[in-house]
């Protein structure tokens, strides 16, 4: 005898709100930007940093992304995107009940809401705070922090800020800890001399190993922004690779004409720096438009890393 009457279990496996084609393609984007961390920046890092940090580094990528993952399912993603406590901030909680889990996604803060379930939504988001934590916040302290200490600064801040805005981790972090020491005298230790004048890379094979991974895990990001499966994702998808190919391009030729030779280091940041161009827009332009904005991304990054900057 079934354990519910045949409409009820109709209802928990299929209920009329869910959409499977966009619940498969919102699944799958979501791994696709879980992709761009583990391994992705993983490989990124050990590649581009000496040889004496990339381990560590890797290792802890590869913690930031479990310890996020922990945090925005038992606080932060409710402190995101649940119902308004303060501007900007939600009232934060556990999403891991089953009754919330299973019920349709919504965004009650703009009366939106999609044709998949809560945990659907979850993930996704869930993925892209932990590729933007591993992005923004492990590059400029991590490489030679002791496990320990990175865990107080990471977790410290995660605690501290409700929806884990990572980007003002770098910002605070790369001009006190990389150049300075300053802060990071009392968490992290200070950099020694000679390692903020000589960061050679250690493997540009792992380099563009990762970098090829983040700019196609970048395609989930950006596809899966319209919670569709939609024209508009399909749009964001084409945009991100027409910018991403037209940035790395000009920054190549750039070097060609002015050093007479491409460097791996600069294809790999002109990748970076076109799939972060192409993010606010990609869903909104054409295709001359995402050309327009790679080649900006391609030439004004170059101008102050290898002109402005000397």
């Amino acid at each position: 005898m079934p354990l519910h009457p045949r409409g009820q279990a109709d209802q928990l496996i299929a209920p009329d709100w869910l959409n499977n084609g966009d619940n498969a393609w919102q699944l799958t984007a979501a791994t696709l930007v879980g992709l761009q961390s583990v391994p992705g920046l993983m490989i990124i890092y050990a590649g581009m940093l000496k040889k004496k940090w990339a381990v560590n580094s890797a290792f802890m990528t590869l913690y930031v992304f479990t310890m996020v993952m922990i945090c925005w399912i038992v606080y932060a993603y409710k402190a995101s995107f649940s119902e308004q406590m303060l501007p900007f901030v939600g009232v934060p909680g556990p999403a891991v009940a089953m009754n919330y889990e299973l019920r349709q996604a919504e965004l009650p803060a703009a009366g939106w809401s999609a044709a998949y379930s809560m945990r659907t939504m979850v993930y996704f988001h869930g993925t892209g705070q932990n590729e933007l934590s591993c992005l923004n916040g492990v590059c400029p302290v991590v490489v030679d922090a002791e496990l320990y200490r990175w865990c107080i600064l990471d977790l410290g801040w995660w605690l501290s800020v409700p929806d884990g805005r990572a980007g003002l981790l770098w910002w605070v972090c790369d001009p006190c800890i990389v150049r300075h020491g300053g802060m990071g005298d009392g968490i992290l230790r200070p950099r020694h001399h000679l390692d903020r004048t000589d960061f050679h890379p250690n493997n540009l094979i792992a380099a563009l190993t990762g970098v090829g991974l983040l700019w196609l895990g970048w395609n989930g990001f950006k596809g899966g922004d319209p919670y569709n499966a939609s024209p508009d994702a399909g749009a964001a998808v084409l945009n991100t690779n027409i910018c991403t190919a037209m940035s790395m391009l000009v920054w190549t030729v750039l070097d060609l004409i002015f050093f007479k030779k491409p460097f791996v280091i600069g294809a790999v940041q002109s990748i970076i720096t076109g799939l972060v161009a192409i993010t606010p827009a990609a869903g909104f332009v054409g295709g001359w438009g995402a050309i327009i904005i790679g080649a900006c991304s391609g030439t004004i990054p170059w101008l102050s890393m290898t002109i402005l900057g000397k």
